[in-house]
């Protein structure tokens, strides 16, 4: 009677190690939208070497998500608009044209786009909570708006033509 016990008993632990669970993949697609908030030389409203006079503007970014248990893949496009601030650069060529003239300035908006993809780690659930981290490499460019600076006395002070530059690598954690 022991032994017949103890080969069911193996039996059953065996069966129930033996049947596996369905393995979890989740797939997320997100679309997050917001401000883009300008930093640092980016932000400066003087003349100095590299001021950007950019303001706050619009983003729009979509991701999609793959992952099992801990490891998936993931990928992001973004786009944002920062906003040129006319007033404060207007304001900077006043002050140093000293009021000769009345200063104009045409300008459009800062554009950048963005693209990557990476792998996702990922801890087990616990108190319906999954903490992630999203390692990425891709891809990002920024285009300079076109810029033009007239004066009724000087004629053309500044003009930039719209500028794709090149675009760089771009790595987030």
């Amino acid at each position: 009677m022991k032994k017949t016990f103890a080969i069911m008993a193996l039996l059953v632990l065996v069966t129930a190690t033996g049947h596996a669970q369905q393995k979890v993949r989740k797939s997320v697609i997100g679309v997050h939208t917001g401000v883009s908030v300008p930093l640092g030389e980016f932000a400066l409203k003087t003349f100095t070497w590299d001021a950007g006079f950019a303001a706050p503007g619009p983003n729009l970014e979509a991701e999609y998500l793959y992952y099992g248990k801990v490891f998936g893949f993931s990928s992001s496009l973004g786009y944002a608009s920062f906003f040129f601030n006319e007033k404060a650069y207007l304001s900077e060529y006043d002050r140093t044209l000293n009021g000769y003239g009345v200063n104009e300035v045409s300008v459009g908006n800062y554009q950048v786009i963005k693209a990557l993809v990476g792998f996702t780690l990922k801890t087990p659930e616990f108190s319906n909570t999954e903490v992630m981290l999203l390692f990425h490499l891709g891809y990002a460019m920024t285009v300079h708006p076109n810029l033009l600076v007239t004066n009724p006395e000087l004629g053309v002070i500044n003009s930039v033509e719209r500028n794709a530059g090149s675009g760089g690598a771009a790595a987030s954690v």
